[in-house]
């Protein structure tokens, strides 16, 4: 049991739900679980919102959620992090910049200095050390989302063979 949730259950209730899903139109199908994976991926784009770096309101703020069919596999895709419009608009910086490492590394290139002056050169970059907050808020919601996709794929299927 992780978190409190008994994974084999879930297995079992999810492999059920499959079994009836599996009797059901492909459009259905895809409805289904378009609804369910939406459902599922919604508290880990909380959880990005709620553990990103405080000091990074604009990239709070970027967080969303898109989800797609690949009708040539079959398959519904959850894609949640940075909006590259949203980040746009709000010039925000890369998700991955704040995410992940840098290594230290050197610049080349012309730049514009704080006091307004431009300076050429080669620099030498630090690197910084990354905060892992989308990792660490995929281990916090995995449950929580598996959960969730059982429950709503299991009502969603439900209400469909209610329907005929």
């Amino acid at each position: 049991m992780a978190d409190g949730i008994d994974i084999a259950d879930l297995e079992r209730q999810i492999l059920r739900t499959g079994k009836k899903l599996d009797v059901m139109e492909a459009k259905v199908q895809k409805k289904i679980l378009r609804k369910s994976i939406r459902a599922a991926a919604a508290p880990f784009v909380k959880g990005l919102r709620t553990n990103a770096p405080s000091d990074e309101k604009d990239l709070k703020r970027t967080m969303g959620l898109q989800v797609t069919t690949d009708a040539s596999r079959g398959l519904v895709i959850a894609m949640a992090g940075q909006s590259k419009a949203k980040r746009k608009r709000r010039g925000a910086v890369q998700i991955h910049v704040v995410d992940q490492d840098t290594k230290p590394h050197s610049i080349t290139g012309s730049f514009m200095s704080r006091s307004g002056e431009l300076i050429k050169g080669t620099f030498q970059h630090p690197g910084t050390r990354g905060d892992e907050f989308v990792e660490r808020t995929a281990k916090q919601k995995q449950a929580e989302s598996l959960r969730i996709f059982a429950a709503k794929t299991a009502a969603e299927v439900e209400a469909e063979a209610g329907k005929v």
